[in-house]
């Protein structure tokens, strides 16, 4: 079975999240990748905690299946080396911010005088142009700029961050759709083009309340409640555990009233239950109070057809039998120099393909292809390691 990316070429300059991100989901449906890092230090995120034998676990994820060489590219000779990989790749990724990679003369115009056709995707913070471009970046600023922190967090409370990473991962996504695309384009045309994609970029696109300005209104905090649905959100079961009960629609409100034994207010509108949220979810509160668990409360809200849940704490979601049948998760070995674990329970693959699924695989230790790859650009073993001591003091 050949991989969905088999054949595909990339050189990997990035570094920290977002980046690293694209081009490990590249890796995972076969693209051959090279990581060009740092020498001594490598990528930062090998050093991001949580740690493990002196690794940090997000290396472990964001450089799976990758191939790790180092070079210092202020170094002539790392430059030279750098163009001839150049000329053996379909695309270029890289993270640093702006004007960083010019400063070396790897930016796009350099990298397409060498080889016209190369597709070349920058990630940063704000994006290659405007005021802000220049500045340093990271995924909690994105979210406070981007509107994100605003919305999130009690209606009488402060602004709240997400507690994941959604800048960095929305950026790494959508980078990596946007270079498969740009690939795509490059097969049917045989033309190269720069990607420009930034965390918050990514963050306004996922910021649907823009939309909201159109008709002079701007969404403010409301908590874990709908601004548009109620009874829609978390409520507090029996046992103490949280539970989410979304009623989005008039049906669901009918079977939702027949719950709780109020079946005169099942004829209530949509906007009659907004006005009406309080006094619904006491109710709501009440019907809880009758279990002893909030297990048996959410059988019978299954069994009434109304959408609904626990809220997982993390140990939950990689024990869920629903996650553990997909394959969501996955069993990957870790690089050899890592002697605490040979294996870890991570993510997959994004989405499940029927022919060409992917495939996760272990992150390399730093600069595991020095050899094999310059060797592969012509250079005896006698020179490599000269660079090797040069570029390792």
């Amino acid at each position: 079975m050949q991989d969905l990316l088999s054949g595909l070429r990339v050189l990997d300059f990035t570094t920290n999240v977002a980046g690293p991100v694209a081009t490990a989901m590249l890796a995972d449906y076969g693209a051959s990748v090279i990581k060009v890092e740092r020498p001594v230090r490598g990528d930062d995120n090998r050093s991001f905690p949580p740690m493990m034998d002196g690794q940090g676990f997000i290396h472990f994820w964001c450089n799976r299946g990758k191939q790790s060489i180092t070079i210092d590219l202020g170094d002539p000779d790392g430059k030279r080396i750098v163009e001839q990989l150049v000329r053996e790749c379909d695309i270029v990724v890289e993270s640093y911010r702006p004007g960083i990679m010019k400063k070396f003369g790897m930016d796009y115009e350099s990298f397409a005088a060498i080889k016209p056709d190369i597709i070349y995707c920058s990630v940063s913070a704000y994006g290659l142009v405007g005021p802000y471009s220049k500045r340093p970046g990271y995924d909690l600023i994105a979210q406070a700029m981007s509107g994100q922190m605003d919305l999130n967090g009690e209606a009488d409370g402060a602004p709240m961050k997400s507690g994941m990473t959604l800048g960095d991962y929305w950026a790494g996504l959508n980078a990596y759709s946007a270079l498969v695309t740009a690939w795509f384009h490059h097969m049917r045309t045989g033309e190269g083009q720069m990607i420009d994609a930034s965390l918050l970029q990514n963050l306004l696109f996922n910021n649907d309340t823009v939309l909201d300005y159109n008709i002079g209104r701007y969404k403010t905090r409301s908590g874990n409640d709908h601004p548009y649905h109620a009874p829609y959100g978390q409520f507090r079961g029996p046992d103490g555990r949280y539970l989410i009960i979304c009623v989005d629609r008039d049906e669901v409100w009918v079977r939702m009233a027949r719950l709780l034994g109020h079946e005169e207010l099942a004829g209530l509108t949509e906007q009659e239950r907004i006005e009406h949220r309080l006094v619904h979810q006491k109710m709501i509160e009440e019907w809880l109070g009758g279990f002893e668990t909030t297990d048996q409360a959410l059988k019978a809200l299954e069994e009434a057809a109304v959408p609904s849940c626990k809220v997982s704490n993390m140990k939950e979601v990689s024990t869920d039998p629903h996650v553990l049948e997909n394959e969501w998760l996955t069993r990957v070995d870790l690089p050899e120099d890592i002697t605490t674990l040979r294996s870890w329970l991570t993510r997959n693959v994004n989405v499940t393909f029927s022919k060409t699924p992917g495939v996760s695989k272990p992150s390399p230790a730093l600069g595991n292809c020095n050899y094999s790859v310059l060797e592969r650009l012509g250079m005896t073993k006698d020179e490599i390691d000269q660079l090797q001591k040069k570029w390792n003091p």
